[in-house]
């Protein structure tokens, strides 16, 4: 693919997962909960309060993990791969504040701040990932 090209297809890629994000944010809570009950009995064949809590969670460090990712992606072809790094971790936790902001104003969503803390996991582990990654191709 074209150096250009994929520049273009990287910046579409995260404003799309950005909208993602915002989307379910903005579902009414008890959309979300049944979303997330459905999806726990779907895994678990079980649906407990401490199973329903690990989905969520997990689904929050998924979200910011790809995020991540997808905001490298951009950065990398503009700034150093250092600057690449913290630019990308700070803009991913201030989405996440943003986000739980959002839902402030979202029918029986809470701002948690729990959350961007789980978020951050996210994008802390998307980051490894990606140092892991580039390490492994420089051998």
């Amino acid at each position: 693919m074209e150096k250009n090209t994929k520049k273009i297809v990287n910046i579409v890629l995260l404003i799309i997962w950005l909208f993602v994000i915002f989307y379910f944010s903005n579902q009414p809570g008890n959309l979300s909960s049944s979303l997330s009950d459905n999806l726990t009995l779907f895994i678990f064949n079980n649906i407990t309060d401490f199973l329903i809590f690990i989905v969520r969670k997990i689904a929050h460090i998924s979200e910011f993990f790809i995020l991540a990712i997808l905001m490298y992606n951009v950065f990398k072809d503009y700034l150093s791969s250092k600057k690449s790094y913290l630019i990308t971790f700070i803009l991913s936790i201030l989405y996440a504040c943003s986000d739980e902001i959002h839902q402030l104003f979202v029918v029986g969503r809470e701002c948690l701040p729990r959350d961007v803390v789980i978020d951050a996991i996210g994008v802390i582990l998307a980051l490894i990932f990606i140092k892991l990654y580039n390490n492994r191709k420089l051998v």
